[in-house]
């Protein structure tokens, strides 16, 4: 059964379509909280609550005694690869080219809802997806596995074509906010079939990189699994001192670390 979205989100990602669709331009304002509450039907602390995402999405800003002003017409609350707020993440390089395989509705079994962290029986979204470096479109990079939230469900279709993240299609398309990004990296047998997808040998071992994504009530939108071949992907980190310790101290209590990946 799909997961019921919070009244709030439903009425967020309806003023994010129609602000994408031009319904209110940049510089324009949108309803008070009062007015949004008597249109939708639904009660001020709703409303306020859809304002607020949107707010938490770039798309409005509030002004006391003004309104709601518009101020961009795409969210820019999405997961940045390339930003350094969500420390210690290792993402695709932008360059890279991502080749749809196959996209279905699936039902979770014991195994999948485990590593969901859901129950079993759920429908998700699921989308088989290649990765190639731009120009050498011979021999993926990886092979990504994408589970979306059945609320989600619609951005599955809309995956082939869209360059970006997947889960910031969810945000731009639903209102939603990633609040928080786990990640796992473990090193796995790659099987036959996979493999083959690869094109690299069956007995060879991957890096394994899952990410689960979560929105601010810590609920899961997506996740994802990555499988990269050994002889295509090193992960690689340092520790930097930092800068606010003496040159007499020793130990390292608070380090900053840096995490990038190579192909």
């Amino acid at each position: 059964m799909a997961k019921q979205r919070p009244l709030y989100a439903q009425l967020a990602s309806r003023y994010v379509k129609e602000i994408s669709d031009g319904l209110y331009p940049l510089g324009s304002y949108l309803p008070t909280e009062s007015e949004m509450a008597e249109q939708h039907s639904v009660s001020r602390a709703t409303a306020r609550a859809a304002l607020n995402q949107l707010v938490l999405l770039g798309l409005v800003s509030r002004h006391k005694g003004v309104g709601t002003r518009v101020d961009s017409v795409r969210p820019s609350s999405g997961y940045n690869p390339s930003a350094t707020t969500v420390e210690d993440l290792v993402y695709y390089n932008s360059a890279t080219i991502r080749e749809v395989i196959q996209v279905e509705t699936i039902v979770a079994d014991y195994e999948l809802a485990s590593r969901l962290d859901d129950k079993p029986g759920r429908r998700w979204a699921h989308v088989t997806t290649l990765r190639y470096e731009s120009g050498q479109q011979q021999t993926p990079i990886c092979l990504t596995e994408i589970y979306i939230d059945s609320a989600y469900a619609t951005v599955a279709e809309k995956v082939h074509g869209y360059s970006g993240l997947v889960v910031n299609k969810i945000c731009e398309d639903y209102g939603v906010t990633i609040d928080e990004i786990r990640q796992s990296i473990r090193a796995v047998g790659i099987s036959r079939d996979t493999a083959k997808a690869l094109n690299c040998l069956s007995e060879e071992y991957g890096l394994e990189i899952t990410r689960h994504y979560y929105d601010t009530h810590n609920s899961l939108l997506l996740m994802a699994i990555s499988i990269h071949p050994s002889s295509r992907y090193t992960y690689t980190s340092s520790i930097k001192r930092p800068k606010n310790l003496s040159s007499s101290t020793t130990s390292l209590s608070s380090p900053e670390a840096y995490v990038k990946a190579e192909k």
